[in-house]
């Protein structure tokens, strides 16, 4: 679980500069969780026994902290989840403006408000926002 959400986090904390802007502390937190799951995947590819990597110390020591597995990957899911609910209630907020956005998906809520700026970027998205329509045309400069 916590591998999933932190690659579905990712892209939207670490690759997103609107939120990163927008949610400062969730993608500084986020940056923390992603510095740690990334030592301990380090770590843990060194070792070829699964079972010795979840039930020592290995990777504790390995990593030189305090904190053991176990420890560690709540304190993980703690912050993904924290930066889950601060994503979701800032695209609430988005959705209450634009009630249209309902309609699309978080990750491309994130995508259409990250690219905003830039009206032919969000095309993509069109269809899911606003019903039978499928694409148009822009005419002059788009920005």
């Amino acid at each position: 679980d916590t591998q999933k959400q932190w690659a579905n986090l990712y892209p939207i904390f670490m690759l997103s500069e609107d939120i990163k802007t927008q949610l400062p502390e969730q993608a500084k937190n986020f940056a923390t969780c992603d510095e740690l799951f990334r030592s301990m995947m380090d770590k843990a590819h060194n070792f070829t026994n699964v079972i010795e990597v979840c039930t020592t110390d290995v990777i504790r020591k390995a990593m030189g902290r305090k904190d053991n597995l176990e420890q560690m990957l709540i304190i993980m899911e703690d912050i993904l989840v924290a930066c889950e609910k601060a994503l979701a209630d800032y695209l609430e907020t988005k959705r209450k403006i634009f009630p249209r956005f309902y309609f699309v998906s978080a990750a491309d809520l994130v995508d259409i408000l990250s690219k905003g700026s830039d009206p032919t970027a969000v095309l993509i998205h069109i269809g899911k926002i606003v019903d039978s329509l499928d694409t148009f045309q822009m005419i002059g400069d788009s920005k």
